[in-house]
């Protein structure tokens, strides 16, 4: 039932994306880990991580995100609406390149693992209460670290730095029940040695 609401809420909030511009400038994000390096190994994402805290029998881990793969930490979101809940539905990180854009989306199961609490086994629903005063915006902090993986590299034996941007989308919903695009971005950085 969890993940068909969680379906439900994707589908709904792609569907009002496509309605109209997203809003700036209440939602905001900002990270610890500002620059990453392609690390040339596969690694394990949040999703699985959070199924092996849940259940203390499986000791299996799996590698599932894939080489050249790359990290960013320390992700809060601040949402300084009094008014509205915010809920957020995905990070795109895109970098530029000479044959276009490199991008990795995440959603769904990964997205709400990227916020999963494991101290307190507690999950997270993918949404922000709204604000208690415009001063002090209600905040969500990462404990996982975003993960991408599977990064082509046009000259494995060359070196690279590019600048890019993580984008975070959602809806608010409104006291009577109408709901407005939402987004923010924030600039991230990636270096191949």
């Amino acid at each position: 039932m969890k993940t068909a609401k969680i379906a439900f809420s994707i589908f709904l909030g792609l569907s009002v994306l496509s309605c109209g511009k997203a809003k700036k400038g209440q939602l905001s994000a900002s990270l610890t880990g500002k620059n990453s390096y392609l690390i040339e190994s596969s690694t394990q994402s949040c999703v699985n991580k959070m199924l092996v805290d849940k259940d203390p029998a499986n000791t299996s881990v799996t590698q599932d995100i894939s080489s050249l793969y790359y990290t960013y930490s320390g992700l809060t979101l601040s949402w300084a609406n009094t008014e509205s809940t915010a809920y957020i539905f995905s990070l795109t990180l895109e970098f530029p390149e000479k044959t276009g854009v490199q991008s990795c989306t995440i959603a769904g199961d990964e997205l709400l693992a990227i916020f999963y609490d494991a101290s307190t086994n507690t999950d997270w629903d993918g949404t922000i209460a709204k604000a208690t005063d415009i001063n002090t915006p209600t905040t969500r902090t990462s404990l996982c670290a975003i993960h991408c993986g599977g990064r082509n590299v046009a000259d494995p034996k060359g070196t690279f730095s590019t600048m890019g941007t993580l984008t975070i989308k959602g809806f608010e919903r409104t006291a009577a029940g109408e709901e407005i695009p939402i987004r923010t971005t924030t600039s991230v950085k990636l270096m191949y040695e």
